[in-house]
Order: C-alpha cells, then sequence, then structure tokens
C-alpha cells in the first residue's frame, strides 16, 4: 500500500499543496445577458418601476399617511418583490461564489505559505455530501458555521 501512495504522490507533487477549480459560469462582457453589470442595471430600472407602482398604489389606499412613512413602505414593498425574481437571485449567487472563491484563494496561500497539506473542495454540501465518506477513510472535515 505504501508503494501505491509513493508512486500517487511522485505522479501528483502537487497535490496537497494546491487547488484547480473551474468557475461555475463563464462570464463575457460582449454577451449582454449574462453580464453582471447589465442584470444589475435591468434590476435597478425594475426596482425604480415597481417602487413606483407601489408608492401610487400605497397613496391611494392610505391617503393620510405621512409622505416618508409611504416611501418606506414602498421601497421595503419593492425589495421584496425585487428579491424573488430569478435575476436577483442569479446575481446573489454569482456574487457569493466570487466570495467564496475569495476565501478559498485565501486559505489557499495561507497553507502554501506555512506548508500545510489541505485540500480545499467547492459547494455549498460539500459537507453532507463526502464527510461520512471521509470519515471512514480516517480523514477528519469540519463544516462552517453560519
Amino acid at each position: 500500500m505504501e508503494d501505491l501512495e509513493e508512486k500517487f504522490m511522485a505522479e501528483y507533487p502537487e497535490l496537497l499543496s494546491s487547488q484547480s477549480s473551474v468557475p461555475d459560469q463563464l462570464l463575457y462582457k460582449d454577451n449582454t445577458r449574462i453580464n453582471n453589470e447589465f442584470l444589475i442595471e435591468e434590476l435597478e430600472n425594475a426596482f425604480k418601476i415597481k417602487h413606483a407602482d407601489a408608492l401610487s398604489k400605497l397613496k391611494r389606499k392610505n391617503p393620510k399617511k405621512k409622505e416618508e412613512e409611504l416611501q418606506e413602505d414602498a421601497e421595503r414593498q419593492a425589495q421584496d418583490d425585487m428579491k424573488k425574481t430569478k435575476e436577483a437571485q442569479l446575481i446573489a449567487n454569482r456574487i457569493s461564489l466570487g466570495a467564496e472563491d475569495k476565501v478559498q484563494k485565501a486559505i489557499k496561500n495561507a497553507a502554501k505559505e506555512y506548508n500545510i497539506p489541505m485540500t480545499i473542495f467547492r459547494g455549498v454540501c460539500t459537507f453532507d455530501d463526502i464527510s461520512k465518506t471521509l470519515d471512514v477513510l480516517g480523514i477528519e472535515s469540519s463544516k462552517l458555521k453560519n
């Protein structure tokens, strides 16, 4: 078994100190349908329309309410509506993936600097999906806390 491990490590020497990842989505600036800036701009425009609609409805329903309160209620209602859109969820997912990538790169760089062998797995359900298998192999894994 040791021979097999040695051969494996000889073939993949950076396995314990490097990480390769492929982005879930490739974004191209020339394709406006999937460009983040375009989606954010579209969401801002849709928010303005929803805010105006909500404000006019609230003014009709509550003519005695203060303008400031109406504005806040309309903004809250428009935000709630926008959070439910596919575009807003897509942007939130992309931002989350970008942040996750930055954290993983920092962890990788720290491990490399201090010569700590480590493998970083991507994915939200990684712990649930593979931790039992790793435990059987004697590899301890930890779940990130929210």
